[in-house]
């Protein structure tokens, strides 16, 4: 095989390459390792779509005050994610792709610190240490026709608010097929919002711009939190068309395809009827989330409900009220656990009882944030049971969960 010599980098060394090299590069094992580990993630493991079972390796020289590099793009035909690791000797620059799975396997079984991959032809050659591997590469360069933004402008979004306000509202995301407009994040107003028909959570981002519009769908918010939590970027950039976006942290890119439907009017749905909500509980948040924690061994499996009884007490000489709540869980078979908290009621004088998924409240306490939880609950009738709502002024944050019907048990 004819070979060419090749002037590496950093050590000045020479390097014998094939003469149809495509790339060369040695790096440092463990970072090799995550870079795939993190890249290969989103690739397919069989071809369903030509090229999602591949990772494109880019290697650059670099130059005056830019360090040498490799760059690793896969995507599974919705979502791409391109990363970057410099501090790489670069002997041959340029592209290549390698079947990601099989690459990435082969990376984190390697024997030493450092690791060279070279491509050319139809073969890439990694070498680690006296381990040495070939693996087949496609005969042509079918590269995978990627979603192009770079038309549009990067807005700045500050990168703990953007991550805290997806944290606070992810679990509140429908994960069900049955419900598709609502398997998204929705970004708009310069508030984060997740919905799955039964819950809302609704978060504040601090400083973004009302005018980025976009929704994150369900399979890609684990990507974009895992990116936002990677960095110590103050700040991190967004743009989007009405069909993807793109989220940069630093050197690294995530675009993904937005759903074709759009996020429905959670305002009517959920929030509204919960506004005109005119009685208050307020209690140590803590303390009511230790009681669900505890009683809910008991709840029926099957429906994952627990009661909250609003008891009245005796009148005190000042004409007030002491309030109960009774915390309780009760199944089918009978198996039933109650725990009593003391509350500040303001609202109707007589007993309420209220039925809810406690998860779903259980994720709403967490996210509200607040040391007492203030619960606004609704007049009810036979025919209509309205959601509690909660609402920080001091974090942004909101949040509702409707009332689930109790006549199963």
């Amino acid at each position: 095989m004819n070979k060419l010599l090749t002037l590496t980098e950093s050590d000045e060394s020479l390097e014998i390459l094939p003469v149809d090299a495509k790339l060369s590069i040695e790096a440092d094992t463990t970072e090799l390792t995550r870079l795939l580990q993190r890249t290969t993630s989103i690739a397919n493991d069989k071809e369903l779509i030509p090229g999602t079972n591949l990772v494109v390796l880019e290697a650059s020289m670099g130059g005056k005050g830019v360090s040498a590099s490799l760059k690793a793009t896969a995507t599974d035909g919705e979502k791409t994610l391109s990363m970057l690791i410099s501090r790489v000797k670069v002997a041959m620059p340029g592209t290549a792709q390698i079947p990601a799975k099989r690459l990435f396997q082969i990376i984190k079984s390697c024997p030493e610190d450092r690791t060279t991959i070279t491509v050319s032809g139809t073969d890439a050659v990694i070498t680690s240490g006296r381990a040495r591997w070939t693996v087949q590469t496609p005969a042509k360069e079918t590269y995978l026709a990627l979603t192009d933004l770079s038309e549009l402008t990067f807005q700045a979004v500050d990168r703990y608010s953007l991550l805290s306000a997806i944290l606070a509202v992810r679990k509140s995301v429908s994960p069900s097929a049955s419900r598709v407009s609502l398997m998204q994040l929705d970004i708009r107003n310069g508030e984060a919002t997740g919905c799955d028909g039964g819950r809302v959570h609704r978060q504040i981002i601090k400083g973004m711009n009302p005018q980025i519009e976009f929704g994150i769908p369900y399979q890609a918010i684990s990507h974009v939190v895992k990116m936002l939590e990677a960095s110590d970027e103050e700040y991190v950039h967004v743009r989007h068309s009405d069909y993807a976006f793109e989220l940069q942290v630093g050197s690294d890119s995530f675009i993904s395809q937005q759903l074709t439907i759009d996020f429905p009017d959670i305002e009517n749905m959920l929030l509204n009827p919960s506004i005109s909500n005119t009685n208050t509980m307020s209690v140590e948040t803590e303390n009511l989330v230790e009681a669900i924690k505890r009683v809910r061994v008991n709840s029926d499996p099957d429906y994952l409900a627990i009661f909250l009884a609003i008891i009245p007490g005796a009148k005190q000489d000042d004409g007030g009220r002491l309030w109960t709540l009774n915390v309780k869980a009760k199944d089918k078979h009978g198996n039933s656990a109650q725990e009593l908290l003391p509350v500040s009621w303001k609202g109707i004088a007589k007993p309420k009882e209220l039925c809810v998924n406690y998860h779903s409240l259980l994720d709403l306490l967490e996210s509200y944030g607040e040391e007492t939880a203030i619960l606004s609950i609704g007049e009810d009738t036979k025919s209509q049971k309205y959601p509690i709502l909660v609402e920080s002024l001091t974090n942004g944050f909101k949040g509702a969960v409707t009332q689930t019907s109790s006549e199963y048990l």
